[in-house]
């Protein structure tokens, strides 16, 4: 099997490149002839539609069809051997899922795409610049004739429960997708992203031409309006054809809908919900009024994601919370359990490994929980009010830090069974703490003497004790165990 760039799938979206890529089959690949078809030579008449016999006597050619398409996005730097490395990674994995045919279940083979690039593509909004130097890419990108083969097989992934239409099959009509025409079957079962969608078009006609799909708000009195939608260019007519890689907004009640400038898509005048429908381009719509028909079904379905956290692998429990502007929660690994909640226009947290529970607060405009957290038994960081970061720990079985009122840095921990630290009213640093059984570090306004504390570990633990005070700011307590 090979994959090729598909240059009418290939178009500006936010800012970014989005590059269609199609994949077909070779003779000698799984199910090779189912799609290898035969369609009419030339679109048939009305008189040819309605008499079978007539239909019969047109001449028929075979057609290879893709058995799968992806979108991929990028910089408007992106290179060739960039886009070819995506080709390399995607066809073994949606040729694993055709194998174990996938492509016979409602969205299934979204089970072809890999999880760790299961990720929505930024929205850079209307920056002109960044727009032409897209454009001017895309001019490259569309041009890219080289295709990429490979006999391996790859690997399958989960999918999830989000889904909006009807299943594409085969149906006994059809209509001119130059109609927008929206379906009522099946509206959206939750709220996400619509990131693969699945359509069938009727072999006697012409191929889908500059076809868009999209999601719809009902508004009632048969008035719609678009939520989000998604270029995808040419479709190739006379098998199930599949587009994932997508990145539309969903809610839950909305309804999918379909646009193009040619061909037909499958549909059946009975047995479904009903479909709005324009004789015009409605894709986007703002409060536009559509006809409607009444048990009317087509042949568009889409799935996808129902969360807007990236993906976790290895995790027990992964649980994110992203309110008011905030970023993302990265990558979490071997993880029993991980939580962080990201608010008021707070960044994000870094990546995670081999931690028990992982817990991260970020709120009122501060940067990262940063960096790694490793072989911890319990972390917890709490950064608030204009506070820079907790830094790493390692190797420690409890380690709590606060960083209040314009702190700086709870800094390196090692090797500590517990570790307090707490910063308050503009100190500077809570320092390195290292082969102490208790450490408890509190940095105050003025001096301080532990005199009568220095006597009492003494006694219980046998330990040398050295006391650094300054006249206003530090006050350091360093304790080392002898003999256990």
């Amino acid at each position: 099997m090979y994959v090729k760039v598909e240059p009418s799938g290939c178009v500006e979206r936010h800012g970014l490149v989005q590059i269609r890529l199609a994949m077909y089959l070779e003779p000698g690949d799984y199910a090779y002839e189912r799609y290898y078809v035969q369609v009419p030579e030339r679109p048939l008449t009305d008189k040819e539609l309605a008499d079978p016999k007539l239909a019969d006597l047109v001449p028929k050619v075979w057609q290879l069809n893709p058995f799968h398409n992806h979108f991929i996005y990028g910089e408007p730097d992106i290179t060739d051997d960039e886009i070819k490395a995506q080709m390399a990674l995607h066809l073994p994995n949606f040729y694993e899922a055709w194998c174990q045919d996938y492509s016979e279940v409602k969205g299934g083979m979204r089970h072809g795409w890999d999880v760790k690039t299961r990720k929505r593509p930024k929205h850079y909004g209307k920056d002109t610049q960044r727009k032409a130097l897209v454009e001017a890419r895309l001019v490259g990108i569309r041009n890219i004739l080289s295709r990429t083969r490979t006999n391996e097989r790859g690997e399958i992934f989960p999918a999830t429960a989000i889904d909006i239409g009807a299943v594409a099959i085969d149906r006994n009509d059809s209509f001119n997708l130059t109609f927008t025409y929206i379906n009522k079957t099946n509206p959206a079962n939750d709220t996400g992203t619509i990131d693969t969608v699945e359509m069938w078009l009727d072999s006697t006609s012409n191929d889908g031409a500059n076809v868009e799909v999209a999601t719809f708000i009902d508004e009632g009195s048969n008035v719609l309006s678009t939520r989000d939608s998604e270029a995808i260019g040419a479709v190739t007519k006379g098998s199930k054809q599949t587009f994932s890689g997508l990145d539309m907004d969903v809610t839950t009640g909305d309804y999918i809908g379909a646009y193009g400038t040619d061909g037909r898509l499958e549909a059946l005048f009975s047995g479904g919900a009903g479909a709005w429908n324009s004789d015009q381009d409605r894709i986007p719509a703002s409060s536009v009024t559509f006809s409607f028909v009444a048990d009317f079904i087509f042949s568009l379905y889409g799935t996808g994601e129902t969360s807007v956290v990236n993906y976790d692998r290895s995790a027990s429990v992964v649980i994110g919370v992203n309110v008011s502007a905030s970023r993302t929660i990265a990558v979490a690994r071997t993880a029993s359990v991980i939580i962080a909640n990201l608010v008021s226009a707070s960044a994000g947290r870094n990546t995670s490994e081999a931690a028990s529970v992982i817990v991260g607060v970020l709120v009122s405009a501060i940067r990262p929980l940063h960096g790694h957290l490793r072989q911890a038994s319990v972390s917890i960081g709490v950064v608030a009010s204009a506070v820079r970061a907790v830094t790493k720990t390692r190797t420690a079985l409890v380690k709590i830090g606060v960083k209040t009122t314009a702190s700086k840095a709870l800094a390196s921990i090692r090797a500590a069974s517990v570790i307090i630290g707490v910063v308050t009213t503009a100190t500077i640093s809570y320092g390195p703490l290292r082969t102490a059984a208790v450490a408890i570090g509190v940095k105050v306004l003025g001096n301080f003497t532990l005199q009568r504390i220095l006597s009492i570990f003494s006694k219980i633990f046998s330990t040398d004790l050295k006391i650094k005070s300054t006249l206003s700011t530090d006050l350091t307590m360093k304790s080392t165990l002898k003999g256990g």
